[in-house]
């Protein structure tokens, strides 16, 4: 899901996390984004909660939708945001894990707003379907992840009203998990035979094995965008104890992998897409990474 919004909210959103006036350490002191589980280094995040509008009263009978968007600001030839996580609460403090969300969505608004072509895909959604959230108030949490400096959170407040429907409404299913583990930006050299793309993709809601049905990997360019490379499809079931420790000891066989030579592609900054389909559900979530590409 593409969220857009009109130049001059944007700007407003920037005027309430920005000021060239001020010096880098006040400027990552100010910001909204926040330290999260393995969080390192400077705050270089800057990014907005579109929707929901903070404060805002949404009927328990309807859909909810986060949408936004986010960079690391010391990200080199892309939006430096690896993973975006939505939890109702606060992670590992008794918070609620609502699903991850797409990432690394276009936002044109966004790279012409702050004069930067490589933050054009820098947004966010997640849409939790009717019922998902018990009426009352929520803070969501949403966790955007880079992978040099772990978890950095912001949120938004919202109130669900009590729905005076009488009957129940189904929830609608969340796309899969997707994470890619490697390459995460390292420097591979060009005379390298092969190179192994690997990560780990689920279906929270399977029983039996990951749930996924297939993932596909591109580089440089988002799949149906200029320049993209398709670079063929992941062999599933690979061991990956990452996947196993978060999601439980069903899961520790739901890597992925995938071969490519560096000697094919151009010495410079790459990126790496891959998109993962819930065999349960048909839904997909597309991860991203970067690496560059060395003599």
């Amino acid at each position: 899901m593409r969220t857009t919004i009109a130049i001059s909210r944007l700007m407003l959103s920037l005027l309430a996390v920005l000021s060239i006036a001020l010096p880098p350490l006040a400027l990552a002191a100010s910001g909204d984004w926040q330290p999260g589980p393995d969080a390192v280094l400077d705050n270089t995040y800057v990014g907005f909660i579109d929707l929901p509008t903070s404060g805002s009263t949404v009927g328990s009978n309807q859909a909810v939708t986060i949408a936004g968007w986010v960079v690391d600001r010391a990200a080199d030839g892309w939006a430096g945001i690896d993973n975006v996580h939505v939890y109702d609460g606060l992670a590992g403090q008794g918070g609620t894990f609502l699903g991850q969300a797409t990432f690394a969505e276009a936002r044109p608004d966004v790279a012409q707003a702050l004069g930067n072509p490589f933050w054009t895909n820098s947004g966010f959604a997640l849409t939790l379907g009717p019922g998902t959230l018990a009426a009352g108030p929520h803070t969501l949490s949403i966790y955007a992840h880079t992978p040099a400096k772990g978890w950095w959170f912001n949120q938004v407040s919202v109130t669900l009203a009590p729905s005076a429907a009488t009957q129940p409404v189904a929830t609608s299913a969340a796309p899969p998990i997707n994470v890619l583990v490697r390459p995460s930006m390292v420097t591979v050299s060009k005379q390298t035979d092969h190179y192994t793309i690997k990560g780990y993709a689920l279906d929270p809601a399977a029983t039996v094995d990951a749930g996924i049905d297939h993932v596909d990997i591109y580089m440089d360019e988002m799949r149906g965008m200029g320049g993209s490379t398709f670079i063929g499809r992941a062999s599933l079931g690979q061991d990956q104890p990452e996947a196993g420790g978060r999601f439980g000891p069903r899961f520790e066989t739901a890597g992925y992998q995938l071969d490519f030579k560096p000697v094919n592609f151009n010495i410079g900054n790459h990126h790496i897409y891959a998109y993962a389909v819930s065999s349960i559900t048909g839904l997909e979530t597309v991860a991203v990474t970067g690496f560059s590409i060395a003599p």
